[in-house]
């Protein structure tokens, strides 16, 4: 029998009525166990129902994301950033001449009180981005977990993301790079917290499709052997996580074709004024597919949040919710594990995608159009990449802790090709053919990342905490992220040398592929049931 706890000389038993959970527990000085007699049927039969995942919720969950595909957010906005930021930046050995006199100088820009390289400002800002996030996040993601809360943050972040997209139009001078640098910091901000609270959605979604009440049904009358059902239901995740990342991978395709096209009609090639101007007008170009895409999900979904406990506000009771998953960190190490591996490792993948970003956008000159057709080829490479491994996992129905280290293992690639710069041109991401390459090859490896790594956490994620324990994710993912990008950006002020940068990426890589080894899903999922149990925020049915 499994147990939590520590147990004194002065044993006393205490029996507890759980009536929710139709069972009987014992509390032996603060040891709470569940009754033996308590089958895994009863487990999965309790609580109360939900909404049936219909057809029209599912596909508008996906368009969601095939407009919400970051290639004004991520891809065109850092552009306009950055080549805003290299025209108005000064040669750092003669401020009075501009970078272009010698491309062996530092580039630098007025940051603050004095002068900054400018890869440096970029990696600051973005580490300002995730650090905002942090603060947001703790306050209000456990609330998503009640009421109406998830869906109006996700409505109300939208709409600052768009507005802010849409700002991106007003940009036409290297003169407007700190305005530059407020639209970007706010526009990339509210584009992660969209991520925070769509995501959430999919294990509610996933666990009430009519495919996962069938096998639901199927184990309850003895059809179906719990292995046989927990695979159908992992596999359940997969399928929503896998489907909705390749809808954003299309979409990302999609918006840039369109882009392509204006890119060339704008004749980007023919000044850097017309390179900015066509830049920013598929940032707009973007921003309303994004809108004709994404509107629909705030109609459709359904409500499957829990009700507020009794005599409790939705900010104490989003406070106390955390307080108790902070405090039960000993009895959930598996969660807690997972989460300390994924921010190593996403931290890692950050900083490496910030800093190849900023040798390819170097690499093609901050060409729009270049640069357009590299993403073009990144999103093709992400969706059959995704494609693929789904396919693989599907047939062989492969677990999802395993796929996902496999996947991991691509993630190593970058940084040790990046590393292999730092002594010379020849190679590490100096040469127009080695960004060709990286779109192709690397995309279509590491492009499942982001889904597999959503569904593992889905798999060991209290039911009832989804809310919760994603805007955790997205923290550890995103808004923790800034230790890399700053460590990094001081590595190349300092040193000069780009390339430097890829050496800390890489060890923070390292380091959470080896945490996320050592978690074990199944007692992780055990101890999530238990969890669920001893949570006071949590109302359950009687």
């Amino acid at each position: 029998m499994a147990t939590m706890g520590a147990v004194s000389s002065d044993t006393t038993v205490v029996e507890l009525e759980l009536s929710a959970h139709k069972a009987k527990d014992f509390k032996i000085n603060d040891i709470i166990t569940v009754e033996e007699g308590k089958s895994e049927k009863e487990r999965v039969d309790e609580g109360a129902a939900e909404p049936t995942t219909t057809r029209w919720e599912l596909w508008a969950w996906y368009a969601y994301y095939f407009g919400n595909n970051s290639a004004g957010t991520l891809s065109y906005a850092p552009l306009i950033f950055q080549s805003l930021l290299n025209q108005a930046g000064r040669n750092g050995y003669n401020l009075a001449q501009d970078c272009s006199v010698d491309a062996e100088a530092p580039c630098v820009v007025k940051f603050g009180v004095k002068n900054v390289n400018i890869d440096t400002v970029v990696l600051i800002c973005n580490g300002l981005v995730f650090a905002f996030q942090g603060v947001i996040l703790i306050t209000f993601g456990s609330m998503g977990d009640y009421g109406k809360w998830k869906k109006w943050i996700l409505i109300c972040s939208t709409l600052v993301c768009w507005a802010m997209q849409l700002s991106f139009l007003g940009l036409k001078d290297p003169s407007q790079y700190q305005a530059a640098i407020g639209i970007y910091v706010v526009s990339s901000l509210s584009y992660n917290i969209c991520q925070a609270f769509w995501t959430p959605s999919f294990p509610m979604l996933a666990r009430n499709t009519p495919e996962a009440l069938e096998s639901k049904k199927a184990f309850l009358s003895g059809e179906m052997t719990e292995d046989e059902f927990e695979k159908t239901q992992m596999l359940q995740r997969n399928r929503l996580s896998n489907i909705a990342f390749g809808c954003m991978s299309l979409g990302y395709t999609f918006t840039l074709l369109i882009a392509l096209g204006a890119a060339y009609g704008l004749h980007a090639n023919d000044s850097s004024v017309g390179n900015l101007k066509a830049a920013v007008v598929i940032v707009g170009v973007a921003t309303g597919v994004w809108i004709l895409c994404g509107t629909p999900w705030f109609f459709l979904e359904k409500p499957r949040a829990a009700p507020l406990p009794p005599g409790e506000t939705y900010f104490s009771v989003g406070a106390k919710a955390y307080f108790h998953a902070f405090k039960s960190i000993p009895k959930l190490t598996q969660t807690w594990l997972y989460l300390l591996g994924y921010f190593l490792i996403s931290d890692g993948y950050a900083t490496t995608n910030q800093i190849y970003g900023i040798c390819q956008n170097g690499i093609v000159s901050y060409s729009t159009t270049t640069s357009t057709e590299l993403y073009i080829v990144q999103g093709l490479s992400n969706a059959g990449g995704i494609a693929l491994f789904w396919l693989i996992q599907r047939h062989f129905k492969i677990r999802t802790k395993i796929i996902l280290l496999w996947n991991c293992a691509f993630l190593l690639v970058i940084p040790i090709w990046g590393c292999i710069g730092i002594g010379t041109t020849k190679f590490g991401f100096h040469n127009l053919w080695e960004v060709w390459t990286f779109s192709v090859v690397d995309c279509a490896a590491v492009a499942p990342f982001y889904a597999f790594s959503a569904t593992m956490l889905s798999d060991i994620c209290p039911k009832g905490r989804e809310v919760t324990f994603f805007a955790l994710y997205a923290l550890v993912s995103k808004s923790t992220a800034w230790i890399g990008p700053i460590i990094s950006g001081i590595i190349i002020d300092r040193t000069g040398n780009t390339n430097k940068g890829f050496a800390f990426s890489l060890g923070l890589t390292v380091v959470g592929y080896a945490c996320i080894c050592f978690v074990d899903v199944k007692k992780g999922k055990e101890q999530c049931e238990r969890y669920v149990l001893e949570d006071p925020t949590l109302v359950r049915e009687k």
